[in-house]
């Protein structure tokens, strides 16, 4: 990994450790489209995984009811462990480790009691389409965005066409006529 970048993802994954243990939904969030930013440079699923997993824990710290499950605070004290080790990870440059750690961060999720299993199954599932639908609008394809979430090309296209993300136009600065002007007068 290039050195810029992992110093990026490490800083991240710091502050992200510090939103989960304030919960922190504002700021998981932003984490979570700053880390659909850098994979989308990077193109590594497991730093795509993390910004679905920060996604998926704002939805579970906004939705207080999650709490009332016994299971939570194991958790929450399970994902403290497995950030602090991820940073770690980071610290010494074992990105293989790190990404270890964030996939058991993801396992962690799914060895819950059976009814809050299935709330953080959907929440994990619906977060995935939508940072697939973040990534793809920072210009990944739709078939390498699908695959770095482990989605369907299906499902992301329903999704998109819900939101209309590829429909919208670009901003254009000036006429094509007048950029065509002003290009053969720079080369003029």
């Amino acid at each position: 990994m290039v050195g810029e970048h992992q110093r990026e993802l490490l800083l991240l994954v710091q502050k992200a450790s510090r939103a989960i243990k304030k919960s922190d939904v504002k700021v998981l969030r932003f984490l979570s489209e700053e880390c659909v930013r850098l994979s989308s440079v990077m193109q590594d699923p497991s730093v795509v995984t993390l910004a679905v997993l920060l996604y998926s824990y704002s939805k579970l710290f906004e939705r207080q009811y999650y709490s009332k499950y016994t299971s939570w605070e194991n958790v929450c004290y399970s994902c403290f462990t497995q950030f602090d080790a991820a940073i770690a990870a980071l610290r010494v440059d074992d990105f293989g480790l790190f990404q270890k750690e964030i996939s058991a961060s993801v396992r962690l999720l799914q060895k819950v009691e059976p009814q809050f299993k299935k709330h953080i199954e959907d929440v994990f599932h619906k977060a995935r389409v939508t940072k697939g639908a973040d990534v793809y609008a920072k210009g990944l394809s739709l078939g390498r965005t699908a695959s770095l979430l482990g989605i369907s090309s299906f499902e992301l296209m329903d999704y998109l066409g819900v939101q209309r993300i590829a429909d919208t136009k670009e901003h254009v600065s000036m006429p094509v006529m007048k950029r065509l002007d002003y290009t053969r007068e720079l080369f003029s």
